[in-house]
């Protein structure tokens, strides 16, 4: 079998092996959501008054859910957490291990506030190496076609 051949039947196993990995971590990270959103709404709210925080750690890479009628300031290491808004009033956001984590009312009302942190599980990392998967196999792809072109016949 030529190389060019090999190098192809490679770029295209790495391709599919990136998409593979995006669509099973992401039914992944879909399921682990929708199980944490569960949890949080079995949990009563805390009332958060004005200028007051929630503080709590983590001891591994998790994540953090929760609930309230507007989004809560997110600082981390006196940094604020960037967030996403997932559904109606849920709210996650990425947080790291061993540091303190405060959930800030900077409203001038009281808000009421669940929440619920869940560790990243390792399937998730997936996701964010299938791009650069998907990267390399398309580029030993295009390397395979400049072998294909410049073979000598």
């Amino acid at each position: 079998m030529k190389a060019w051949k090999i190098i192809a039947i490679a770029g295209g196993i790495l391709i599919l092996l990136s998409l593979v990995f995006l669509f099973a971590s992401s039914s992944t990270i879909s399921s682990a959501l929708n199980t944490a959103i569960t949890r949080m709404k079995s949990i009563p709210p805390k009332s958060l008054m004005p200028n007051e925080n929630l503080t709590f750690s983590v001891s591994s890479l998790s994540y953090l859910l929760y609930n309230s009628s507007a989004p809560l300031e997110l600082l981390q290491n006196n940094k604020s957490v960037t967030q996403f808004e997932i559904t109606n009033y849920t709210w996650v956001a990425v947080i790291s291990p061993n540091l303190n984590v405060f959930i800030i009312n900077n409203y001038s009302s009281t808000m009421l506030v669940r929440y619920v942190t869940e560790t990243v599980s390792p399937l998730v990392y997936l996701i964010a190496f299938s791009p650069y998967l998907l990267f390399i196999g398309i580029l030993v792809l295009i390397f395979a076609f400049i072998l294909f072109i410049f073979r000598k016949k």
